[in-house]
């Protein structure tokens, strides 16, 4: 789309994000208006940095056998090929070996054997390394959870694997356990053949579901429990029929680090750690997310408690870091880039400019789509913007943030606008493209509109709402992510 370049206003972004390799940045950036003044007002320090400054990492370690699904468990959960390891040969793997992936940095894995009958020489080795592991006194060298692996019972087979209940009896009360039985699908499969199905039509397949799940608990949770108590016991496949079951591990897994750490929010390093180093459980996401919001800057926004004397571009930033860093998305620099951060101001203009009155249905959408694209920044750390537009997100980024209406709404609209975006390029491949194309389509379905509006609905009753003690911008913050996420 061609412009003139007299309508056209620049603004120079001279320190640019730099990365340490971690997919997190550690640098924000400062942008300089077209009047040839300068601006460097300091980061806010980030949420996430002060919860996870002593642990950054969740470190799990996953006990299983050969063979059992635990390889295709982990890459399942954590979206990364981090079990796709060497070992000194068929079956062996070294406990104290950390296993990492470049494009998930929040995890370490530590894999186990399982335990056959008499093998007293590995449970030892396991129950060393736990030992050893619970003496150390940094937080970010403990174990955060244990994961045993177990297959469903086929043909006969035992449910308690030797070691099982003693390595249960050895961390309860200490570390986070989770029993989780692998292959669930097997199961599945051999109900729907005993009532002569082949699972080619869906009911026959949610008629096997259902039996294997009464069968399931007759051969594995009824048994198991009795020999090992209270422990969290799923059901698990790597099927795509079956990905409610992932979700439920890593839900089960988190309601277990909470109860263990005593924080029942995600406000914790380890949970919130878990939290982002997971990619199966979007609603895990949106969950630290806010409760990270919680904790500092999405509360109190209209008593600018947090805010008080900033810049709006330094408020943004801090709010745009802490939630890239909770969703914790494969291969996504570009998400922030000084490029995605001003079409993040693209999509929030019309909140600047008209906090009050409803835009229709379909107003300004091709206008803004228009906008992102002529937004960008170029290899010299110069981002344009059509006049129409940047003129005015540049005063408003330089403004001293203060509750009236129109900063309230642009701050709450950027808060839900960018969470639904990192909602939807969690599925996707992330390009710069590709990142474009779902701003777009984000803005043209006509879902960034009504989030818009029923801002502008809300911040019309500011006086109103600054009465009593309930902080009614963050659970209205919280109503439209849960609305429009979808």
């Amino acid at each position: 789309m061609a412009h003139d370049p007299k309508k056209f206003i620049h603004y120079q972004l001279p320190i640019k994000c730099r990365y340490d390799g971690t997919s997190k940045p550690n640098r924000s950036f400062t942008m300089v208006p077209n009047d040839g003044t300068t601006i460097d007002d300091p980061p806010l320090r980030s949420t996430v940095e002060d919860i996870t400054s002593e642990c950054s990492r969740f470190r799990i370690l996953v006990v299983g056998k050969t063979g059992c699904g635990k390889s295709s468990l982990i890459n399942h959960v954590f979206g990364a090929e981090i079990a796709q390891v060497s070992h000194d040969g068929p079956g062996k793997s070294d406990i104290n070996f950390e296993f990492r992936h470049p494009s998930n940095d929040r995890i370490i894995l530590h894999d186990s054997e399982g335990f056959e009958p008499g093998e007293v020489v590995k449970f030892d080795a396991v129950k060393r390394f736990i030992e050893e592991r619970g003496q150390m006194p940094d937080l970010k060298d403990k174990l955060h959870a244990i994961w045993i692996c177990i297959s469903v019972p086929v043909a006969g087979d035992r449910v308690v694997e030797t070691g099982v209940e003693q390595l249960v009896n050895l961390v309860r009360g200490s570390v986070p356990v989770i029993v989780a039985f692998t292959k669930y699908d097997i199961l599945v499969t051999s109900e729907i053949r005993k009532s002569s199905g082949d699972g080619s039509t869906e009911q026959v397949w949610l008629d096997g579901d259902e039996k294997a799940k009464g069968t399931f608990k007759e051969l594995c949770v009824d048994p198991l429990t009795r020999a090992i108590g209270e422990v969290p016991i799923m059901r698990v496949s790597a099927g795509s029929r079956y990905k409610d079951t992932i979700k439920e591990l890593i839900q089960a897994t988190d309601e277990e680090i909470q109860q263990q750490t005593g924080v029942s929010s995600h406000t914790e390093p380890r949970s919130l750690n878990f939290s982002s180093a997971q990619r199966a459980d979007n609603g895990l996401k949106i969950k630290a997310s806010i409760d990270v919001g919680r904790r500092k800057y999405w509360s109190g926004l209209i008593s600018s408690t947090d805010f008080t004397g900033k810049k709006l571009h330094q408020c943004l930033d801090v709010i745009h870091r802490d939630i890239f860093s909770v969703w914790n998305i494969p291969n996504s620099n570009y998400l922030v880039s000084d490029d995605f951060k001003t079409k993040m101001l693209v999509l929030v203009e019309d909140l600047v400019t008209n906090p009050n009155t409803p835009t229709p249905g379909d107003g300004l959408a091709v206008e803004t789509v228009a906008a992102l694209a002529s937004a960008a920044t170029t290899p010299a750390g110069i981002a344009i913007i059509a006049l129409g537009l940047a003129g005015r997100v540049l005063k408003w980024i330089f403004d001293v943030y203060q509750d009236t209406p129109g900063k309230v709404a642009c701050i709450m609209g950027y808060i839900v606008d960018l969470t639904i975006v990192m909602h939807r390029l969690s599925t996707v491949e992330v390009s710069k493209e590709r990142v474009v194309s779902i701003l777009e389509d984000y803005v043209m379905s006509g879902n960034k509109i009504q989030v818009h509006n029923d801002i502008r609905k809300f911040v019309s009753d500011i006086p109103t709402l600054r009465l009593g003690d309930k902080d009614h911008t963050l659970n209205e913050i919280i109503r439209l992510i849960e609305k429009h996420r979808v």
